[in-house]
């Protein structure tokens, strides 16, 4: 999947992938609004830059551009992942 997002092309065959996780969507209906828990990606540029892919496999997937505080708070969804990634991590 490719976008370009203020003028800079995010690619998924070309950035690394680094977590999957579920995501909740708000959604609409006509008998009203419901939430839908969807497959969605993680990924990191070769320049640094992170983004994610929403509704990964649907007809309705969506490509963001977020920054690096929102992808540290996707990734702490796995301390081990998180560990991997980030050393400032102390015991409680």
């Amino acid at each position: 999947m490719k976008k370009i997002i203020d003028n800079k092309l995010y690619d998924t065959e070309k950035a690394e992938l680094v977590f999957s996780f579920k995501r909740k969507v708000a959604k609409t209906s006509l008998l009203g609004k419901y939430i839908d828990w969807v497959d969605a990606e993680l990924y990191k540029t070769k320049k640094g830059a992170w983004f994610e892919v929403i509704g990964v496999g649907r007809s309705d997937c969506h490509l963001n551009h977020i920054t690096d505080e929102r992808a540290k708070e996707i990734i702490q969804i796995d301390p081990v992942k998180y560990q991997e990634l980030y050393d400032d991590v102390e015991e409680a």
